[in-house]
Parts: structure tokens; sequence; C-alpha cells
């Protein structure tokens, strides 16, 4: 139609924010989350639906009322597929996988959820 189109970068851009304290991590998204929330709301509410650990649970609970398939099990085969399809862009950012990495990457996946919950109960940005 208009002869438009979108370039992708093949390579991450590197952010080197200095080392963060979980306080300053958590304030560092609640400013940039509520920012992406009150300028793009849909994209926002369906955030949450988008990570490893809310579709994890709603996996596991309909394989268990499906299938009786152990919950646990499939919340931990999930999760290690979704930190699997994760490691080429990891690798990407020449880090190297170590468990520091694992759990670093599954800190920040259990945090996601809690993180949205508090962007989207308040409007108040502090820099």
């Amino acid at each position: 139609m208009l002869g438009l189109s979108v370039v992708l970068a093949t390579e991450p851009v590197t952010q080197y924010i200095g080392k963060l304290e979980l306080k300053d991590f958590w304030l560092h998204h609640i400013r940039w989350g509520r920012i992406r929330k009150s300028q793009v709301l849909l994209a926002f509410l369906i955030e949450p639906f988008l990570g490893s650990v809310l579709p994890g649970v709603m996996g596991a609970y309909a394989f268990y009322l499906q299938f009786q398939f152990n919950p646990l099990l499939f919340f931990i085969l999930h999760m290690l597929i979704f930190f699997l399809l994760e490691i080429p862009f990891i690798k990407k950012t020449k880090s190297t996988i170590s468990p520091l990495v694992f759990f670093i990457w599954f800190l920040r996946e259990l945090l996601a959820l809690p993180l949205w919950l508090n962007i989207a109960w308040g409007n108040t940005v502090h820099w």
C-alpha cells in the first residue's frame, strides 16, 4: 500500500544501567510500567499473559482438570521449557549460562506479576 516496511535490529542493544539493588530494580520498572500503561493500555493489560508464570499456572490447572496431570510437574516443565527458549537471547547478550543466570531469570519471572499489579494500582511516576 504505502511501500513502507519495518526493519528489526539483528543484535540486542546493550543498556548498562549499573548495579541495581532489588528496590532500585523495582522502582525503575514501576516508573516505566506506569508510563507504558498510560501510553498503550491494551498492550499493558495483556502483559501478564505473555510472561511465564501466569500461563504456567493456568496451563497446570487446565492439564490437571483435563488429564489429571501433576500441576507441580507441569509448572516445572513449563518453566524449564520457557528458560530453554530464552537461552538464545541470553547468548546474544554475550552472557554465560550459569545457575546464577537461571536464578536471576526465575526471580524476574516471579516478580513480573506482583510488579504488574503494583503498576496497575497506581498512576504516579516518581523520577
